[in-house]
């Protein structure tokens, strides 16, 4: 993120009522010096979003609010180097996104994938209720092997879902079996 010379982050106003993801794209290219890869520019300057803003904010969060934006619209940015694409969210369980693994949790909304080991409950066990959190354009594979969940999905999803599996993945309670003789 570009700083100035006394090192305050710079400040935008993300004011933008039905931009096209193009120009929007192209804004933030210029403003962060990263470069965009565009499939089909003639589409993404008909996609167009709004991002609502009253007062200034530093770039970071004005790019996370067009992630958020990219998400709403079903599109995500896929890192590839130095590189960013503009790729549909449907695509990205095929393309290189981010891996983290364990509790290491992206803080945004493109798409990731996560690698989350059960210590407790098996991922077999756990598989159906996955399935029906994630999105329309995450996937989940459970390995048995390492007793490990491969999720793809937005970000804030698998945030959501290692929430519920954190609650999940507990240790069952100690039983202890006794007999006892009662006396009547």
């Amino acid at each position: 993120t570009p700083a100035t010379a006394a090192d305050e982050p710079v400040m935008v106003r993300p004011d933008w009522v039905n931009i096209s993801i193009y120009d929007l794209a192209k804004y933030f290219s210029e403003l962060t010096g990263r470069a965009f890869v565009v499939e089909d520019t003639k589409k993404l300057e008909r996609e167009t979003v709004t991002i609502i803003s009253h007062e200034e904010v530093p770039v970071a969060q004005a790019w996370a609010a067009f992630e958020s934006a990219l998400e709403v619209a079903g599109y995500t940015v896929v890192r590839a180097g130095p590189t960013l694409s503009i790729r549909p969210s449907a695509d990205a369980q095929r393309l290189p996104t981010d891996v983290r693994g364990g509790d290491d949790l992206a803080a945004s909304d493109r798409m990731v994938t996560q690698l989350i080991t059960l210590k407790s409950v098996s991922v077999a066990d756990v598989s159906a209720v996955v399935s029906g959190l994630i999105s329309k354009d995450g996937k989940s594979v459970a390995f048995q092997g390492t007793n490990t969940l491969i999720l793809t999905d937005h970000a804030y999803d698998i945030r959501r879902i290692h929430g519920v599996l954190s609650r999940l993945d507990v240790a069952a309670p100690d039983t202890r079996l006794g007999t006892y003789v009662l006396r009547f």
